[in-house]
């Protein structure tokens, strides 16, 4: 569930959409706009490098993300548009003028990742002005769902060190002994606190309950999505307010809870046609009377391009016993899709619309996270999900 990403008037025009909420400890919240026209302006007073930069960019809680202006002068950089809803945004100040340099390859770039100042903070609706206090970048003037937010982070920091730091500590002394079964033992627990699903109820389920007129909810909800657990999914987003069951993160929501329940395991697969590398239309009903592995990928895909080689085995081991594989390719690089579908000798249909997660045949099948599969019988009925290693030959085998 994406990302694009510079001293006018501050005045400007809100939506009449907003709420009004109280403090958990009841205090009294001003009312905050859900929508309107934004501008961000970041003052540039302390940049003592001259080539330094910028980076800036959105969370992906909308599509079509926001159409925005930029004007940068010598005291600052102004950014403005409309927000369809408060949105996460990452600013990072870089002491370098090579556009190429980001907080993840700083190191290779021979930049101390320690002079990179990064902030995340809630954009909403009016002025939001970023200066530096204490070397920090800081929103001069918070608002209530930044405040949220932060006590989100401090609620999941807090969980750290309750349930996961001492269960390190512990595997620490136990693996100075050596002892393979203690240290077994505790790796599982270890497997067990880490996964989505306990840390889910721990903090993410409980926050999102408690702050049901706030848009940090509905990013919360984001992070815990999960096609196999659609009904406390469904829950959670209708136990929020109605004003917040009307932002695009929430129309999103839903439209993905539809299109699971549409095509999940034992559904009638739904029909797609789409272009194939020669640019001919390639439809799934094509394939009716097959049995047919539908997989979506990208070429900048990491664990797809590490599945792809099991992918391939399956291929050829079991097309010759009325079995094919259509793969759709969430890039949006023509050339680069190409070059990964030959480098990875992938010889069966391959199908993109080239618009990365916005395709509308992701969209009708509730893709969230890639590599993800669906195996669909003859018939044209869903039979399994998610098959990889050894598990996609296992059904394969148990089928054909």
């Amino acid at each position: 569930m994406k990302f694009n990403f510079k001293k006018a008037s501050l005045s400007f025009f809100i939506l009449t959409l907003s709420i009004t909420t109280y403090s958990q400890n009841n205090k009294y919240i001003p009312t905050i706009p859900l929508h309107g026209k934004y501008s961000i302006q970041i003052n540039k007073n302390f940049i003592a490098n001259k080539g330094a930069f910028f980076s800036i960019s959105f969370d992906s809680a909308e599509n079509n993300i926001e159409k925005f202006v930029s004007k940068e002068s010598s005291t600052n950089i102004l950014i403005k548009g409309t927000l369809g809803q408060p949105r996460i945004v990452e600013i990072s100040y870089i002491p370098t003028n090579d556009k190429d340099v980001n907080v993840f390859n700083s190191y290779e770039k021979k930049i101390d990742p320690n002079s990179i100042l990064t902030m995340k903070f809630y954009c909403t609706p009016g002025n939001n002005i970023i200066d530096l206090k204490n070397n920090s970048l800081v929103l001069q003037q918070t608002n209530h769902y930044q405040n949220d937010y932060n006590n989100y982070i401090n609620i999941l920091n807090n969980h750290v060190k309750i349930y996961i730091d001492p269960v390190l500590k512990k595997y620490e002394e136990v693996a100075k002994t050596k002892d393979s079964v203690q240290i077994k033992k505790i790796g599982m627990e270890y497997q067990q606190i880490i996964s989505d699903s306990f840390e889910a109820a721990k903090v993410d389920y409980p926050f999102i309950i408690n702050h049901p007129n706030s848009p940090v909810s509905l990013y919360v909800l984001t992070l815990v999505y999960n096609n196999n657990h659609l009904d406390k999914i469904e829950y959670l987003l209708n136990s929020l307010s109605p004003q917040i069951q009307k932002l695009p993160t929430a129309v999103n929501i839903k439209n993905l809870i539809q299109s699971a329940r549409t095509n999940a395991i034992g559904k009638i697969a739904t029909n797609f046609t789409l272009k194939d590398t020669s640019n001919n239309q390639v439809s799934l009903s094509d394939y009716k009377g097959k049995y047919v592995l539908v997989d979506f990928w990208a070429s900048w895909c990491a664990p797809c391009r590490a599945e792809n080689p099991n992918v391939v085995s399956a291929y050829n081991k079991f097309k010759s016993k009325n079995f094919t594989i259509i793969s759709v390719s969430l890039d949006d690089n023509r050339k680069n899709w190409l070059n990964a579908v030959k480098n990875d000798h992938l010889d069966w249909a391959q199908l993109s619309e080239l618009k990365g997660w916005d395709g509308k045949v992701s969209h009708d099948y509730a893709v969230t996270s890639i590599p993800t599969n669906y195996l669909i019988d003859p018939s044209g009925k869903i039979i399994a999900k998610n098959l990889r290693g050894a598990e996609l030959d296992e059904a394969l085998t148990k089928y054909l």
